[in-house]
This record gives structure tokens, sequence and C-alpha cells, in this order.
């Protein structure tokens, strides 16, 4: 009964990937080419949209714009009080 119970360590040589192994790194690899080629697809197209300006204002001249306006607002406030 015990001698089912052990678990023997196997030799160095013993324990490799193999093939499978092999197939399953390079599939992986060429995933992640994959992707990569897809995702510089996507931004060289939001690059193509945003010069032609079909997101409408760019976020940070927005977001230049309101804070000079607050500026001016509370420079207006300011000199008043």
């Amino acid at each position: 009964m015990f001698v089912l119970a052990t678990d023997p360590v196997p030799n160095d040589n013993s324990v490799v990937a193999g093939p499978i192994g092999f197939a399953v790194f390079i599939g992986l690899i060429i995933l992640v080419a994959l992707l990569c080629w897809s995702f510089t697809r996507q931004l060289k197209k939001v690059e193509k949209n945003k010069a032609e300006g079909v997101f409408g204002q760019d976020v940070a001249d927005q977001m230049a714009a309101e804070a000079a306006e607050r500026e001016r607002a509370a420079e207006t406030h300011d000199a008043d009080a």
C-alpha cells in the first residue's frame, strides 16, 4: 500500500516540453505579433480621424480654454473686491 503512495523524483533529462510545448510557444509569438499589427492599424485610423476632425475639438485644447476662462473669471472677481 505504501509503495503506491511514493512519488519518485524524475531525472532532469526525462522532463521536457516536447514538440507540443514548442508549438504552443511559437503560436503565442505569432498571436502577439498579430495583436501588435492590429493595434498599430487601429492607432493609425485614430490618428487619421483625429487629423480630419472627427472627434471635435482636441480635449487638451478644450481643457486649456476652460482653465484660461476660470483664470479670467478669478482675476475679474479679485479686481472687483
